[in-house]
């Protein structure tokens, strides 16, 4: 059985993002510190940005903030993502669609859908495993004002783990 390794780890501050190299066959974990907080996260390959994680979910920005819910001067997990990415030297304009970590959504026959307060608690987690070289970022989403973080928003932890066989 193999066991895992700690090799990197830091907290990402409620409302904000961070970011990290994932090497082959390394595993990320994101994890829950105070519980109910969602993630979005964005995934590109270490080796070429121009390609990245795509699977059609999208995330807040102060552009949608402001024209849906009125709301300026507010942070968003597009601008946590970009700060995030920043050091990489890969531009917010880059970021595609966005893997929604820890939310809790209700889907409609229609297409529409509802944010629920979210199931997860302290201490849960999320293994993923990089295929590639990788470069992950992570929002801890700060919407404070709806469901989707049960109204109060939470740091997110951050491991990458080498696998080691026995």
């Amino acid at each position: 059985m193999p066991r895992y390794v700690c090799v990197q780890e830091f907290v990402i501050p409620a409302e904000h993002g961070g970011a990290c190299r994932v090497n082959k066959g390394q595993i990320l974990r994101i994890h829950q510190i105070g519980g109910q907080q969602a993630a979005d996260c964005a995934f590109f390959n270490a080796d070429d940005a121009k390609e990245h994680f795509g699977n059609c979910a999208g995330r807040c920005s102060t552009k949608l903030l402001a024209a849906r819910d009125n709301r300026t001067g507010v942070r968003s997990c597009q601008e946590n993502l970009a700060e995030a990415l920043a050091p990489f030297g890969i531009d917010g304009d880059d970021i595609g669609d966005v893997f929604n970590a820890f939310m809790n959504v209700d889907f409609h026959n229609d297409g529409g859908f509802t944010i629920k307060v979210p199931n997860n608690k302290a201490s849960d987690y999320l293994d993923l495993r990089a295929e590639m070289n990788i470069i992950a970022a992570v929002s801890a989403c700060p919407n404070r004002t709806g469901p989707v973080n049960n109204f109060a928003t939470k740091p997110l932890g951050i491991k990458v783990f080498d696998v080691v066989p026995d």
